[in-house]
């Protein structure tokens, strides 16, 4: 068959545009692939005032396919020195429940701990016991939350200073009426608000950030299960272990006397293989976790344009002679900006003096300078 120059000029324009396609087609799906995450746990990057007690940092959730029913999270500081988790100290008691294994007349003589079996299934048991000590509970805020109205939300610190926080949530315990839990959602709202107390840092101090750190490496630290107590997001692997033994002392091989070493001894005689166990890891392919900030700015009173710490007709006059009769600028730029418009100009003398002598809204200034 004889191919003509125009119809090698069609074909190789054809086998171009088509490779062209191809390529495009797998540069639009290139990101599809790496967004593979059902489930996002990300803390908000956060401002508040040196000094400022309550502030409010959200964490968010999104889930993408699975309802959630339960979680625990664990969150860690790494500059202790920045803030802390608001906190309150109380008695707390732990119930114990028991069931005598072996009577002697009307003295137990062996008994055991049922207290999971008595809370979960409502087994019978012969006695409890109360345990009494004070704990360290952490302080949250669960109003307009994902996890509002849910039936146990609680938070513990481990540290003496405050710098953790590990909370633990279930949308229902073992009885009806059940809670659905969270349905699948984009992470408009945030699934629960962290309380933080600012220390009043010195304004030479530069790095003002510290770092809210979601604990991952461990399960009992993190982990989401669905309303059937499913975990969300974890692989389960087989791991094979191997035993290692020597003989008791003085005794030469084969024995049936054993001493298990570790592996790694010289003095091993033996090897069991191999003894399976199931472990649970963290998919990072279906979970993905963002941390958490806050940054401390030096303190400033909102409408206080010269400075003087009160807000009053003087700071119109000075805005005023800023803008329009080349006068000295504001002390702080950030305390001009009152309706947080991230610009200065007459709107902010509006909005001043209707907040002094006309009850307007609350003033909003930015914390920062230049405003974003």
């Amino acid at each position: 068959m004889r191919v003509s120059g125009k119809s090698l000029c069609v074909f190789f324009g054809s086998i171009t545009g088509l490779l062209l396609l191809v390529i495009l087609i797998a540069l639009a799906s290139a990101p599809l692939a790496a967004q593979t995450c059902q489930l996002k746990v990300e803390g908000e990057d956060s401002y508040a005032l040196s000094g400022q007690n309550n502030a409010i940092i959200d964490v968010y959730l999104v889930n993408q396919v699975d309802t959630v029913a339960g979680f625990e999270l664990w969150l860690v500081l790494n500059r202790p020195d920045i803030m802390e988790f608001v906190r309150d100290t109380v008695l707390k008691a732990d119930m114990l429940y028991w069931r005598c294994l072996e009577w002697d007349g009307l003295l137990c003589v062996d008994s055991n701990d049922i207290t999971d079996s008595v809370l979960l299934f409502g087994v019978d048991y012969d006695w409890l016991t109360a345990d009494t000590h004070y704990v360290q509970v952490g302080v949250v805020d669960t109003t307009g939350t994902l996890i509002s109205g849910w039936n146990y939300v609680a938070a513990r610190s481990f540290s003496p200073g405050g710098y953790d926080l590990k909370i633990t949530a279930m949308a229902h315990d073992f009885t009806p009426p059940y809670n659905p839990g969270i349905l699948p959602q984009d992470g408009s709202v945030p699934l629960i608000k962290l309380l933080v107390n600012v220390y009043d840092l010195p304004e030479e101090i530069q790095d003002r950030t510290v770092d809210i750190l979601i604990q991952r490496d461990n399960l009992d630290n993190f982990s989401f299960s669905d309303m059937h107590g499913f975990s969300i997001g974890v692989v389960t692997d087989t791991v094979s272990i191997e035993r290692c033994f020597t003989c008791g002392p003085g005794i030469d091989p084969p024995c049936d006397f054993m001493w298990q070493v570790p592996c790694e001894s010289p003095e091993v005689d033996s090897v069991w293989c191999c003894d399976t166990i199931l472990t649970g890891r963290l998919d990072t392919s279906y979970v993905c976790i963002v941390n958490g900030s806050l940054t401390s700015v030096t303190t400033f009173v909102c409408g206080d344009v010269d400075g003087g710490g009160t807000v009053n007709i003087l700071d119109v006059t000075r805005l005023i002679s800023y803008l329009y009769k080349e006068g000295a600028g504001p002390d702080d730029f950030r305390a001009a900006d009152v309706n947080g418009s991230c610009s200065t100009n007459i709107l902010d003398v509006t909005a001043l003096i209707s907040y002094l002598y006309k009850l307007g809204f609350p003033m909003a200034c930015p914390y920062f300078w230049p405003c974003l």
